[in-house]
């Protein structure tokens, strides 16, 4: 099965994780243009702050706020969420930009170790 599939028949995207490395679940969601809800832990909060209006955030193991961020999407701009979402992934996350940042680093430090 796609997981593009899934995620273009969802709504929205919610990930209440305790702990992740890079939560690419959240990268998928976010590419298919797909609002999050998400738990405040630092992968969430660094993948979000390219772009606040892709996300809601709620305290981890705070089932009340999850219930309150679920209700309150509703009222959210959906369209702008959705658009705040994609452009995190092509603005600044694609394999693209991430390999070229990558490469970025690479060249300083071979530039380092010759001496330049």
């Amino acid at each position: 099965a796609n997981v593009d599939e899934y995620l273009g028949a969802s709504d929205y995207f919610i990930s209440a994780s305790l702990a992740e490395g890079l939560p690419n679940t959240v990268l998928e969601a976010m590419a298919c243009g797909v609002p999050c809800i998400l738990s405040n832990i630092p992968p969430h909060r660094e993948i979000a702050q390219f772009n606040k209006s892709s996300s809601l955030f709620f305290e981890i193991n705070n089932i009340n706020e999850l219930v309150d961020k679920i209700k309150g999407i509703i009222v959210e701009d959906y369209e702008v969420m959705s658009v705040a979402s994609k452009k995190i992934i092509y603005d600044h996350l694609s394999a693209e930009i991430m390999s070229n940042n990558y490469q970025s680093i690479y060249n300083v430090l071979l530039m380092k170790t010759m001496g330049i």
